[in-house]
């Protein structure tokens, strides 16, 4: 099954609170022309949903779900020490 770490989760939640809070209420993983994206977004039937602190943060077609599986979404330090999302094989 596709796999998110604690660490990325706890990332997407202050991300949200950054960028409007109430205003996001999830974010969406997408899949576009071999990219993976993020948008916020509701959360949809037959998404499964990610949660932090009694708040779903991330949303993904179970479909999606599916063809990531054995894929794990965590951060790492990127460029100049910022967090950054990272998808790796689990």
């Amino acid at each position: 099954m596709f796999e998110v770490t604690d660490r990325a989760l706890r990332y997407l939640s202050e991300l949200i609170a950054r960028r409007g809070g109430r205003d996001i209420t999830a974010i969406r993983l997408l899949r576009r022309a071999r990219r993976i994206e993020l948008r916020p977004d509701d959360e949809r039937r037959g998404d499964l949903g990610f949660v932090v602190d009694a708040r779903t943060v991330l949303v993904v077609d179970r479909a999606l779900a599916d063809a990531m599986r054995g894929l794990r979404l965590d951060v790492r330090r990127g460029e100049a020490e910022k967090p950054e999302l990272h998808l790796s094989t689990q």
